[in-house]
């Protein structure tokens, strides 16, 4: 039985196939309702199961992990948006990305230890950093035109794809998280891009990268299927449920102002997080628990706050809509007509 006590690979701690099970559906659900990618949430996973004793804590092993869980997700993803994907952005943008993280992954081999952790922490600093530049930067919603989808045709647009999503490769190679780049990138032509195309494209993308990543892990003979498949088969399963759930529930993230708080919160506690990597199990554990105790109160308050905003917004609209029905019954005209679903600020950027 491949259940049985003798089937099950000697060595590894059933709480970690718990622990991580959970910190996929979580990473998958939070991808495929915000297109916040699971690199980030996988990796404070990983490093929470390290300073419990359950992982051995570097980014090699955490990064083949998530190469099979991500791998798995991304065909389900591509099958679900088959329809949406822009084969033709995809590949400008996997040429370069999967090429050049295949070169960074040899140098995560070379370089893997704890301040090689802790420049993940200086990557992470700069995510927070280019969002709060892109949300300061973006218009109004009523302002924008309606995106006309990416030009490949225009040498700038096909130089800046090229050349930002080369950079997400190479970081993502070294780091296992290809986020700033393709944030920027996203940021650069925010105008123009059409979202769902975007997020088809991003799919076919990510399933290409965590193959190119796979190849060289098993040209470097690191991949050992019976030591690791209750622990990676638990993953692939969980990342499955919470990539259907959150593309269920991407339609409910409507507050883009909260969405980028709650974002740049979760961030900063991913920084501190890595930036104490090295610093000794006690050190670290308590930085954990303190740095997730002030997240846990500030995301409450960004919550809080959010659902006291939309229940103003929707007092004044049905005060507003009052007010003119009010009014057209007194001037005998038509009442007007309320649109509804209009296309609300885009909350958050595909990234690894």
């Amino acid at each position: 039985m491949l259940l049985s006590p003798a089937a099950w690979p000697p060595g590894l701690d059933p709480w970690l196939v718990v622990a991580m099970s959970i910190t996929s559906l979580l990473s998958e659900g939070l991808y495929g309702s915000t297109t916040f990618g699971p690199a980030i949430t996988f990796n404070v996973g990983w490093q929470i199961c390290f300073l419990f004793g359950l992982a051995d804590g570097t980014l090699s092993q955490v990064t083949l992990h998530l190469t099979i869980m991500e791998t798995a997700s991304a065909l389900l993803q591509c099958v679900l948006l088959r329809r949406q994907i822009d084969v033709r952005l995809a590949l400008v943008q996997a040429m370069p990305l999967c090429s050049l993280a295949a070169i960074g992954q040899v140098f995560m081999f070379r370089l893997d230890g704890p301040w090689l952790k802790r420049s993940l922490a200086a990557v992470l600093l700069v995510m927070v950093v280019q969002r709060i530049w892109a949300h300061q930067q973006r218009p109004p919603p009523r302002d924008r035109p309606p995106p006309a989808g990416l030009d490949l045709r225009r040498p700038r647009v096909l130089g800046s794809v090229v050349l930002w999503s080369g950079a997400a490769g190479l970081m993502g190679g070294v780091t296992s998280i290809a986020g700033p780049p393709l944030m920027m990138l996203f940021s650069i032509h925010e105008a123009d891009i059409d979202l769902g195309a975007w997020r088809g494209a991003s799919a076919l993308v990510r399933l290409l990268l965590n193959l190119s990543r796979g190849a060289v892990f098993v040209a470097a003979g690191r991949v050992h299927p019976a030591r690791s498949w209750p622990l990676d088969a638990s993953m692939v399963v969980a990342g499955w449920a919470g990539l259907l759930a959150g593309n269920r529930l991407s339609r409910s993230f409507r507050d883009a102002g909260a969405l980028h708080w709650w974002l740049v919160v979760y961030l900063l506690y991913a920084v501190g997080m890595m930036a104490v990597a090295g610093s000794g199990r006690a050190v670290q554990r308590k930085a954990t628990l303190a740095l997730g105790a002030a997240a846990a109160i500030a995301l409450t308050g960004l919550g809080t706050h959010a659902v006291c905003r939309r229940r103003r917004e929707s007092d004044d609209s049905e005060q507003r809509d009052g007010k003119l029905l009010a009014e057209a019954f007194l001037e005998g005209v038509p009442p007007p007509v309320r649109q509804v679903g209009a296309d609300d600020e885009r909350a958050a950027v595909p990234v690894e």
